[in-house]
């Protein structure tokens, strides 16, 4: 509805959900990224989230 795609959605939810201590984002992270789906630098750099910054970073060094 507001033009983001599936990873866009993963880190807002992560950042603002307020239940986000009970659900898993990194492994939703790892299985989107599997499945295929993009990610760039700037989603990475607008991630204020500290546990999923890490692996982000780490898929964008070895897949760019």
């Amino acid at each position: 509805h507001y033009g983001g795609d599936a990873m866009g959605t993963l880190i807002h939810g992560a950042e603002f959900c307020p239940h986000r201590g009970q659900r898993d984002y990194a492994q939703c992270a790892n299985l989107l990224l599997e499945a295929g789906a993009p990610l760039d630098a700037e989603e990475v750099d607008a991630c204020g989230v500290e546990q999923l910054v890490p692996l982000l970073e780490g898929w964008l060094a070895k897949h760019q």
